[in-house]
């Protein structure tokens, strides 16, 4: 709008004939002259009209809106009286649906709640940053691991890596800012995305964990159903030894029966053999 209306002084100069200055002439001309800003303006504010009719607001941008469009009201409130003290009407009638217009446009605005800014306008370079963040968490970790303790030469290495990717971090997220996107509005949706990511990571660790202590337990009831058709003998000291002598005893006769019937079958050898004898 600020250079619209110089270029429409600028434009009364040249009608009036009077030459412009160097540094106005190469403005003019830079800019294209009066149509070219005018027709960017014109659809600047057909943008704006959208998307404050569909709700898309930050909370800063609601606020300043509703703010103008309430000091709007009763500005047109107060040149409406003054019309009508005056009794002129027909002002009156323009200035009643102007403020009529107001009013529709602060309670389109007051219906829509506002949209966070990170939603509404996400990081231009977000999927890179976020690359370079799932290769900073393993080096985070082990940072905070390595405490207390001596550094490998592997670790040191892959530590120093550190300081570099945060860099390439903070560049991308500088070449992510709007062109007449101001500090605050900027840092803002930065600090957003920032705080998804981690929310993202945690809530991931969380799921990884509980999927591992799943698994576990399902091991553990598996073990369990096994063995639940198995038969536990429960023997005391006294029963062991018991047990022992019994099975020694049944041993030993084993041995002995197996001995005198080796002893018989010799026997009968000789016997046969005393009988050819004979």
């Amino acid at each position: 709008q600020n250079a619209l209306d110089t270029l429409l002084i600028m434009d009364g100069l040249l009608l009036r004939g009077t030459p412009l200055s160097d540094p106005d002439q190469e403005f003019y001309d830079a800019v294209g002259g009066t149509p070219a800003v005018q027709s960017k303006h014109d659809h600047l504010k057909r943008c704006m009209q959208t998307q404050v009719e569909e709700g898309k607001l930050t909370p800063s941008e609601r606020q300043k809106l509703l703010k103008q469009v309430s000091e709007r009201i009763d500005h047109l409130n107060d040149e409406l009286q003054a019309a009508l003290s005056q009794s002129r009407e027909k002002k009156a009638h323009v200035l009643k649906l102007q403020l009529e217009k107001a009013k529709t446009r602060q309670s389109a605005m007051e219906a829509h709640p506002a949209r966070s800014p990170l939603e509404l306008y996400p990081l231009k370079y977000q999927s890179k940053i976020q690359l370079l963040r799932k290769k900073l968490q393993p080096l985070k970790k082990l940072e905070q691991s390595a405490k207390g303790r001596l550094l490998t030469v592997k670790e040191t290495r892959e530590l120093s890596a550190m300081d570099e990717i945060e860099e390439e971090i903070r560049e991308w997220e500088r070449k992510s800012r709007g062109w007449f996107e101001g500090e605050e509005e900027f840092e803002t949706r930065v600090e957003l995305a920032r705080a998804k990511f981690a929310s993202s990571s945690s809530s991931s660790d969380k799921g990884a964990k509980s999927s591992g202590n799943g698994g576990a337990a399902k091991t553990i009831g598996a073990g369990k159903k096994s063995n639940a058709g198995m038969t536990t003998n429960w023997l005391t000291p006294g029963g062991l030894a018991a047990k022992q002598a019994a099975l020694g005893k049944k041993a030993a006769a084993s041995k002995t029966k197996k001995t005198n019937g080796g002893g018989g079958v010799f026997a009968a050898m000789m016997l046969d053999s005393d009988s050819d004898s004979d």
